[in-house]
């Protein structure tokens, strides 16, 4: 299974999945399902997601440190 970094800014801002999955208007199993990457979602999800974590997508969607683009790294 694959962790993104969206699960790690979560728990910081200390959010359950349910919390998030009602924001983002997505049930519970489909925010759980993007959070451990088994699936993706909408553009308009996505936006909601970087709304409320404010953070741009390709820091939220990336599996680790790595693989954000070192323009981003800030963000970490």
């Amino acid at each position: 299974m694959v962790i993104l970094l969206i699960k790690k800014y979560r728990k910081q801002k200390k959010l359950t999945q349910s919390q998030v999955a009602e924001t983002a208007g997505v049930t519970l199993r489909q925010y759980q399902d993007i959070e451990s990457g088994k699936s993706f979602t909408t553009q308009k999800v996505l936006n909601s997601l970087e709304d409320l974590f404010e953070l741009p997508q390709r820091v939220l969607l990336a599996k680790n440190a790595e693989e954000v683009p070192n323009y981003m790294k800030n963000y970490l």
